[in-house]
């Protein structure tokens, strides 16, 4: 596209598609909550349908197609996604290099990525009304971390977010697992075992000077006990890595602001 054709995108506009980048995928609702802070409830959502509205015309951001059990409860609870036009106007713009933009995703999917984006929501929500700030929030895959394995070769460790936040003057570094109670005890044993494999090579405390409390983020009380279950039978040595909270002491866990407990249990 010449520079004579491109949209020209104000710096609102910029930051939704900033946000689209970084998070993948974004409702209207939660665009709406991190984009527009100023007026009442309804101006700013009727001001947010209105920047999405156009970017949707000039193409650079589009909604998934299908709907996603109840995400989809009117425009509110629209998903949208950058667009390769999206993607090419970050690249003029910042420099950002491009990436493909894979196929419609399925609903798992979606709803997890949409679980990710809403605990950065909910941080930022809370930093506006507190003295807290949120350092670092790397979603999928800037979260990832690649190390050489004991044996030969590199292994991959896949947090779904690596959050950084500062309360007074603690500071705290998490990897998050947001779990929608739908893997198995197993699995998230593997996973956990894989995060005592990665504490043990030393490579993020070579990075970042400690190794990152593991928090395992769950819709209800009744998987949390399930998953502080699994943590309690892992080695005693590696049980304080890892703390499992509920979805709505979720901001407090990685603030740094819930008590210890051994094996993950409260």
């Amino acid at each position: 596209m010449s520079a004579s054709r491109r949209p020209a995108l104000s710096e609102r506009d910029l930051t939704v598609l900033r946000l689209l980048l970084r998070f993948r995928l974004l409702t209207t609702r939660q665009l709406q909550r991190l984009v527009m802070t100023d007026g009442s409830p309804v101006t700013r959502d009727r001001r947010m349908r209105a920047v999405l509205q156009r970017l949707r015309r000039i193409g650079v951001v589009r909604p998934l197609e299908r709907h996603i059990g109840g995400i989809r409860a009117g425009s509110e609870g629209t998903v949208y996604r950058l667009t390769t036009a999206g993607m090419r106007a970050l690249n003029h713009s910042d420099g950002t290099q491009r990436r493909r933009i894979g196929g419609e995703p399925g609903e798992r999917y979606v709803r997890h990525i949409l679980a990710v984006s809403e605990l950065y929501v909910q941080l930022t929500e809370h930093t506006r009304e507190s003295a807290d700030e949120v350092l670092a929030f790397d979603a999928e895959p800037t979260s990832w971390r690649s190390y050489a394995s004991a044996y030969g070769g590199t292994l991959t460790l896949r947090p779904d977010a690596f959050v950084r936040c500062a309360s007074g003057d603690y500071e705290q570094a998490s990897f998050v697992e947001v779990d929608l109670a739908t893997e198995s005890p197993a699995t998230v044993g593997r996973k956990c075992r894989a995060y005592s494999t990665y504490a043990r090579s030393g490579t993020e405390q070579r990075r970042i000077g400690t190794f990152p409390r593991v928090v395992w983020v769950v819709p209800h009380e009744r998987r949390r006990h399930q998953v502080a279950a699994v943590i309690s039978r892992l080695a005693p040595e590696d049980q304080p890595l890892y703390l499992a909270t509920t979805t709505d002491e979720a901001v407090a866990a990685l603030l740094g602001q819930l008590p210890d407990s051994a094996g993950g249990a409260r």
